[in-house]
């Protein structure tokens, strides 16, 4: 079961990827295909698969930045537990309420 540390290293290199991949996708959007093509059908065709290429990249990159935004939620909702949980092991025994329950099946305390 991952931990908090493990959500914030997949936020961090899925952020990273869906920079990168935005990045490719404006390199080819501002990709000017006259000067190696010139003009012409083949030339527009190659021109529409740039930015059909373009608007997928950006999509994708898009995609990993949400991904990286719910891995940072679920690494704050597993550290908000893993207090939790702290705090009821340093009460006294006498004084503990019921264990803190899990949020969620995928939440680990450590």
């Amino acid at each position: 079961m991952p931990h908090a540390g493990d959500y914030h290293e997949a936020a961090n290199r899925y952020a990273r990827v869906g920079e990168d991949l935005c990045r490719q996708a404006s390199v080819l959007a501002g990709w000017h295909l006259e000067t190696q093509l010139g003009t012409g059908p083949a030339a527009a065709s190659v021109a529409e698969r740039l930015v059909w290429a373009a608007a997928d990249l950006n999509w994708a990159g898009h995609e990993m930045a949400r991904l990286a935004s719910e891995c940072r939620w679920r690494a704050e909702v597993c550290d908000l537990y893993r207090r939790a949980v702290w705090a009821w092991w340093a009460m006294p025994a006498l004084d503990r309420p019921r264990y803190p329950a899990q949020p969620y099946a995928w939440v680990s305390p450590l």
